[in-house]
């Protein structure tokens, strides 16, 4: 065999052997970022559970708020029958439940923007560069 085929076959063969252990490299790269994203959303999770917790008590106290403010305008009209104003005291609880579920709402609201799923920022940077040593 003459020296000009050996080199071609030697270098040939480390650059297999490179791209291999990028493949390696690529592979085990991806398995850790995988295995970071579920051990971030099993952290998350409890973030995410307690923003639906809030978010539940929220819409019950919104509903509830509609329920006795509709009971006040209810008592309003009435009251130009009646000569009483029960229709103030509802409207006061009303106006209170609103501004608890508002409480909750936002809570939940900001638990839930916490809790949202990192982007895998290392997996993507290490793919532009292994992307960008092959087209060189």
């Amino acid at each position: 065999m003459s020296p000009v085929v050996e080199d071609v076959t030697q270098s040939g063969e480390a650059f297999i052997d490179a791209v291999e252990r990028v493949a390696d490299h690529s592979v085990h790269l991806l398995s850790e970022e995988l295995t970071l994203a579920r051990l971030e959303m099993v952290e998350k999770l409890p973030l995410l559970a307690g923003g639906l917790v809030r978010a539940i008590v929220g819409f019950t106290a919104a509903l509830t708020g509609m329920l006795v403010a509709s009971f006040a305008l209810a008592f309003l009209l009435a009251d130009y029958v009646f000569s009483d104003h029960p229709w103030i005291g509802f409207a006061l609880i009303a106006v209170v439940l609103f501004v608890a579920a508002a409480v909750f709402l936002r809570g939940a609201w900001s638990t839930s923007r916490g809790a949202m799923p990192p982007l895998p920022t290392q997996a993507i940077d290490q793919a532009g560069k292994i992307r960008g040593a092959f087209r060189r």
